[in-house]
Formats: C-alpha cells, sequence, structure tokens
C-alpha cells in the first residue's frame, strides 16, 4: 500500500463517506436476515423448551417463567426463595441437577412474570420479547419516525442478543426513548412516568435525578419520583410487605455470585468493573474505578445538563452515562443504547456529521455482538470502549453547540 493509498483509507474513516445510505441500507438488511435465520435455527432446532444444548429458549427469560410460577402458585415472597427456584428448574427440565438461572429483579417485574407464567413456555418467551420488541420500536419510531430509521432498529444487531436471551432491554430502551421523546416534545409529566418506570431495572436509573436536578427540571424529577414510588408501591400492596427482604438478598447474591465471582464470564459485562477484573485486579480495586468513573459521570452528566446543549444530546449522554454508570452491564442490555445513537445520527443529520463519527457509529452498531468473542479471547470489554467512544461524541457535539452560541452572542 502506497503513503497515497493509506491516507486515503484513514481519510475515509474519518469522513465516513463510505457509509452512504444505500449501503447502510443493505447493511441493515443483512444484520435482519442474518438475525431472523439465527433465530428461527433456534427455534426449529429445539424441543419448544430446550436448545440443542440443552439450555431453555431465552435463557435468561427462564427465570422470569420460574418466579412467575412460583408467584402464582404460592406468592410473591416465595419467588426470591432459591430452594424454590431450583426446585421448580428441576421439574421443568425434569433434571435432577439442572442449570439454575436465579431471579434478581424488582417486586414490581412479579406482576409480568406472575401473567406470564400461565401460558406455555414457548408461547410466554416469544410473547414477552416479541411484545416487547413491539414496544421499543414504537418508541423508536416516535423518537426517528420513518421507514428508514425503523429498518436501522430492527436491526441493530444488540436486538437479536436481547431476544434470545428474553431479556428486559427492549422495555428499557423503550422507556429511554419515550422519556426522550417526551422531553423534546416538552410533555413534562409524561417524560417524568417513563424515567420513573426504568426503575423496573434500578440500576439504569441513578443518574436521572441528577440529570433532572442540574436542568432545573422539577416537573419532570417529581413525576419521575412518582412513577419509581408507585413501582414499590404495587407489588407491596399486591404480595406484601415480606416480598421485599426477598429481593434485598437476591441484590447481594448478584453482586456476591454472579458480578464479583464472573459466574457468567466478564466477557459477557461491559463495565468498568468486568474490565478491571479480565486485567486481573483485586475486586476491591475494581469497586474503586468503577466508582470513580461513575462519580465523574455523575459530574459530567450534570454539567451537559446545566449547560445549553440540544435535549436530544441531553438524553443521548444521560442514556449512555446510565449503562457506563453500572458495574453490571451484560452485552444485551447493550439494546438501551439504540435510542442514544438515534439521537445522535438525528443531530447529525441536521448539523452535519463530525469526524470520525459515521464511522463509531457503525464500530458501536456491531459492538454488542463481537464484545463476547473479543472478551473471550482478549482482555478487552469492547462495549465498554464503544460506549465511552459515543459518550465523547456526545460531549464533543455539547462543545460545538456551546463554541457557536458563544460565537453568536
Amino acid at each position: 500500500m502506497t503513503a497515497f493509498q493509506g491516507a486515503s483509507l484513514l481519510d475515509r474513516i474519518r469522513t465516513g463517506d463510505y457509509l452512504d445510505r444505500a449501503r447502510v441500507r443493505r447493511l441493515a438488511v443483512i444484520f435482519l436476515v442474518v438475525g431472523l435465520l439465527s433465530l428461527g435455527a433456534l427455534i426449529a432446532t429445539s424441543d419448544g423448551f430446550k436448545d440443542r444444548l440443552g439450555r431453555p429458549l431465552g435463557t435468561d427469560f427462564m427465570a422470569f417463567y420460574v418466579a412467575g410460577t412460583i408467584a402464582d402458585e404460592k406468592g410473591g415472597a416465595a419467588a426470591y426463595d432459591a430452594a424454590e427456584q431450583y426446585a421448580a428448574h428441576q421439574r421443568m427440565f425434569g433434571e435432577e441437577k439442572p442449570r439454575f438461572w436465579p431471579y434478581l429483579y424488582p417486586p414490581a417485574f412479579l406482576f409480568i412474570a406472575a401473567a406470564l407464567a400461565f401460558l406455555p413456555y414457548l408461547a410466554a418467551w416469544l410473547i414477552w420479547s416479541g411484545g416487547t420488541l413491539a414496544l421499543y420500536l414504537g418508541a423508536m419510531q416516535r423518537l426517528a419516525p420513518g421507514a428508514f430509521a425503523l429498518l436501522l432498529a430492527v436491526s441493530f444487531p444488540a436486538v437479536l442478543t436481547n431476544f434470545m436471551h428474553g431479556q428486559n432491554g427492549f422495555l428499557i430502551a423503550a422507556l429511554f426513548a419515550a422519556a426522550a421523546h417526551f422531553l423534546i416534545a416538552k410533555r413534562k409529566l409524561a417524560a417524568g412516568l417513563a424515567f420513573g418506570l426504568i426503575a423496573v431495572k434500578p440500576q439504569y436509573g441513578l443518574l436521572i435525578p441528577i440529570a433532572l436536578a442540574a436542568a432545573g427540571e422539577w416537573r419532570v424529577f417529581w413525576a419521575a419520583a412518582a412513577g419509581a414510588f408507585a413501582l414499590a408501591l404495587a407489588p407491596t400492596l399486591a404480595f406484601g410487605a415480606d416480598v421485599w427482604p426477598g429481593f434485598f438478598e437476591s441484590m447481594r447474591a448478584a453482586r456476591v455470585e454472579v458480578l464479583e465471582s464472573g459466574a457468567i464470564g466478564f466477557e459477557k459485562i461491559q463495565s468498568v468493573f468486568s474490565q478491571a477484573k479480565m486485567l486481573g485486579a483485586p475486586t476491591v480495586v475494581a469497586y474503586a474505578a468503577q466508582g470513580l468513573f461513575a462519580l465523574s459521570l455523575a459530574v459530567m452528566t450534570a454539567r451537559l445538563w446545566r449547560g445549553g446543549a440540544s435535549t436530544p444530546l441531553k438524553m443521548a449522554g444521560l442514556i449512555i452515562a446510565s449503562l457506563l454508570a453500572s458495574p453490571y452491564v451484560v452485552d444485551y442490555d447493550l439494546v438501551i443504547l439504540a435510542p442514544a445513537m438515534a439521537l445522535l445520527i438525528g443531530e447529525a443529520a441536521a448539523r452535519g456529521f463530525r469526524p470520525y463519527e459515521r464511522t463509531l457509529l457503525l464500530a458501536a452498531a456491531v459492538a454488542p455482538v463481537i464484545a463476547r468473542p473479543i472478551g473471550v479471547i482478549a482482555p478487552l470489554s469492547l462495549g465498554l470502549v464503544a460506549m465511552i467512544a459515543l459518550g465523547a461524541a456526545v460531549r464533543a457535539r455539547a462543545a460545538d453547540e456551546a463554541g457557536a452560541a458563544a460565537s453568536r452572542s
């Protein structure tokens, strides 16, 4: 390769002009077709409950289904009993020592789990994943309307990862997208309610009150607080106050047995904590690194929301920072990046793409499906790198806006 050719290649990466609309559409169609074929093959080679490797379809959905079954039969508190969960696994698998998926979610989620448990397993998984996928796509269409935007939203590779795990990433992504849409439309009570419902996966709501308080969005703040309070009150009234000790114990188990021990594999977790552990750091050092990083994210989020950045940029920054602040972000959770990327693309379409932005967006789109295999062969959390880069792109755009505003003044 000549020096000229090398410079030309680097220039194309910088400008991203190789990612024109037609090529992006072709890539999206390829991702979508591969995803549909993969999902079809998974179901076709299963027995309607277990795949060819002996795992339940939807893997993580097994925890939801088991908890819902127990809640229906013995009450909400029993759904957090590990012995009850394991016994249910034994009955469903028909094995003495089956694989185990513990239930680690807030009591409010038991309403959904209990309703789904009335259905056969395969139907429950498909209705849950398909229904929350529809919510995600509906919210994304409100945020970024049009057939092309819909294609990008459904073909985002993290969609397949979340669907095949039966996880709740679609629901959280839909709530962030709805909050962004309502906030942009100045429907503040609706935005606050959407923010508050994110408490169904509480680790992703930690920076929301900081952002809203920094911006002086007090109507949104108190509406979000009311939504979160309702999520806590409803299961207390429905299942009794004794549901909470079980939940707090499940949080302890998730911290000690899943996060700190790396029971699911650190290559699946895309956080500063997991990156430190992959590099051999002691647990206390990994927590310190995550804590300092989260503190810096809180400061940057407050500055972003207090400053003069546009609402789309503020929301994109908040979504990315909310993921980065948690020590437990699994690769299927990266579907939550979709509304942040849509907001960033919208800003770029209106004001022009900055250097390397197109290439960064493509890399961030692919990262969720290659982060895990990359982490197996090298001590690198690729999803973490992608999120940090996206956050930097948001801050750079915010700085550009601030500079342009100062020049006009």
